[in-house]
């Protein structure tokens, strides 16, 4: 969509905001290098081989700092759409885990400090701050990213840019589109933030900012969101495996293939690390069809380098535990939103004109 459709939709929906000079906005906030920039680290084939020969390497860590969020994205890849943004983690045994765990392995492209949405936790900053003091102190390889849907933007920038000048990237996601009601704050607000940036002398147009919109559309069809569990709204909020079987098909369209750090353990997959949590939330800590995956075995970060290395090759192939999630998943545009209770009865928000987007 072009920003002229953008700004009819605007002026329909935003009727008290001045559209010119938001869509202005917008459109230099779309015009940043950064903009749909995922700057994975480039390590060559035979820098990985000669990692891989000293330390149990892997592409890509998660670590957690929350686990909900003040937003409930139908199709949240980390489970916290169930989650409360009271969903805590003991950040003082997380900060042990990292420092045993770091000095153990090769992380080889990025380290993701992530959720939840991480500027809920107040020491978030403490933990990104740590990781990447130790990730120059090991030798890591890969860069650190914070990740936020930039809700608290405005009250974290302080921190959030000190860290920017040290190295650390700063990603960003507008889950809303700004000619909307519940985008238009988050885009005001990032381009404030990418101003204050750059008065502290960030290069915005640098290695350390990136922009992405969960919401877009790819030769017509929709190429962001799909549901990995099957939801039954018909009580109150259950949901379900798929159980396609066919792991093969379903690891393909894998949204989160990553190693994650949660409670002293490395896990093959977000999904799977946070489900015990969200079942509990739901109520089906009990339900027969969920046994056989809450019965996953993560890998102990105590373990043998054998092991560890292990826990890495699993993450890079489809397993029993795949076949919760849809080997024919159905795409949608938006990042739809579960009622705010959370708990009980689940309304789907989608606004009719996301499906243009």
């Amino acid at each position: 969509m072009n920003l002229w459709k953008e700004r009819k939709l605007a002026k329909a929906c935003l009727r008290e905001y001045n559209i010119d000079s938001l869509s202005n906005k917008v459109e230099y906030i779309r015009e940043l290098k950064g903009f749909w920039t995922d700057n994975f680290q480039q390590v060559s084939e035979e820098e990985i081989k000669r990692l891989e020969k000293r330390r149990p390497t892997t592409r890509l860590l998660s670590i957690h700092t929350i686990n909900g969020c003040n937003l409930a994205c139908r199709a949240c890849n980390h489970n916290s759409s169930l989650l409360s943004a009271s969903s805590k983690i003991d950040i003082d045994q997380l900060l042990l885990d990292i420092e045993e765990v770091l000095p153990k392995i090769y992380v080889w492209s990025h380290i993701s400090i992530i959720g939840g949405e991480p500027l809920l936790e107040p020491r978030t900053r403490e933990v990104t701050a740590r990781v990447r003091e130790l990730s120059r102190r090991t030798g890591q390889p890969c860069v650190v990213k914070l990740f936020s849907n930039g809700s608290r933007l405005l009250q974290e920038k302080e921190w959030i840019v000190d860290e920017m000048l040290k190295g650390v990237v700063f990603r960003l996601t507008f889950h809303f589109p700004w000619y909307t009601m519940k985008g238009v704050k988050n885009w005001q607000n990032a381009y404030e933030f990418v101003k204050y940036a750059e008065s502290r002398g960030v290069d915005v147009n640098g290695n350390t900012f990136e922009l992405s919109e969960a919401f877009r559309m790819d030769n017509g069809q929709p190429r962001v969101w799909f549901d990995l569990v099957k939801y039954d709204y018909s009580d109150g909020i259950k949901y379900y495996p798929y159980e396609d079987h066919n792991i093969t098909e379903s690891f393909k369209h894998c949204s989160c293939p990553n190693s994650q750090l949660y409670n002293g353990h490395l896990w093959k997959c977000p999904m799977i690390s946070y489900l015990r949590e969200s079942l509990a939330v739901t109520g089906q800590l009990d339900d027969p069809k969920w046994q056989k995956y809450l019965a996953y075995k993560p890998t102990s970060i105590g373990a043998s380098e054998d092991e560890l290395r292990a826990s890495f090759q699993e993450v890079l192939e489809p397993r029993d535990i795949c076949d919760m999630c849809s080997a024919n998943p159905k795409w949608f545009t938006a990042a739809q939103q579960l009622d705010s209770t959370k708990k009980k009865h689940v309304e789907m928000i989608n606004p009719p004109h996301y499906d243009t987007v």
